[in-house]
């Protein structure tokens, strides 16, 4: 009697201890991704002041109220840009690694989603007011995961590959097939037309299917101006 009674003992023991530790691992889980979800949310309210920034310089250089002020521009450009690839990488991060707050993290890839948009959008506005200090190549570009794209990742090593190379001579906008709820995602992909993964809009022009290296650097080759950047894609 005495030992059905310590076993008993034994097993509430066991599961005071199992609820405890699972309980711990879920506040602590709560606890990162609270963290990580403000800090990211901190990120993204400077990404849109760096914006905003950047689009009313833009305007005040296309109105003729800033003079020759092009290169400086492209220079603050530059740096926006760096700062929006890392908030990508630890959005990616955070959001694989997400344990509670999940639709949180999902709005914040929609924010961050909006603001590769932004940047797209005045990137070729900028080329277009400033050819002589923006001889870079954009790119856009739609995927989605393994297994409904199972060349997205070969894709998107090739891109990485030109990134590393041309650094901020080429602009590459990643937008996930898990933001096609976005209206503005949705409201590109039928402006051009894109129906299959992965697709690429390099300077508005629409690739679709995969592109390989060689097919990527022939393209690229033909879009630069300056015999540096040339150098450094056509002769590889």
């Amino acid at each position: 009697m005495e030992k059905r009674k310590f076993d008993k003992n034994r097993y509430w023991i066991a599961f005071l201890i199992t609820l405890a530790v699972f309980s711990i691992g879920m506040f602590f889980g709560f606890w990162m991704d609270t963290a990580r979800v403000d800090y990211m949310a901190q990120i993204s309210n400077i990404q849109e002041l760096n914006y905003r920034s950047l689009q009313l310089q833009y305007q005040l250089v296309s109105d003729d109220v800033l003079k020759d002020e092009c290169r400086a521009i492209k220079e603050l450009f530059d740096t926006f840009i760096i700062e929006l690839e890392q908030s990508r990488e630890r959005i990616e991060v955070y959001s694989e690694d997400a344990k509670v707050k999940k639709d949180e993290f999902q709005t914040l890839l929609r924010r961050y989603t909006l603001s590769q948009i932004n940047y797209w959008y005045i990137s070729n506005k900028f080329k277009e007011k400033c050819p002589k200090s923006s001889d870079y190549v954009t790119i856009v570009y739609f995927h989605s995961n393994p297994s409904e794209c199972p060349k997205c990742d070969d894709q998107g090593a090739i891109l990485d590959y030109f990134k590393l190379k041309l650094k901020q001579n080429i602009l590459i906008f990643a937008i996930s097939e898990n933001t096609k709820m976005e209206p503005t995602v949705s409201l590109i992909k039928n402006s051009y037309n894109v129906t299959t993964y992965p697709t690429l809009i390099i300077d508005n022009d629409l690739v679709t299917d995969f592109v390989s290296r060689e097919e990527l650097r022939s393209v690229l080759c033909s879009r630069f101006q300056t015999e540096e950047n040339k150098a450094i894609i056509c002769n590889e």
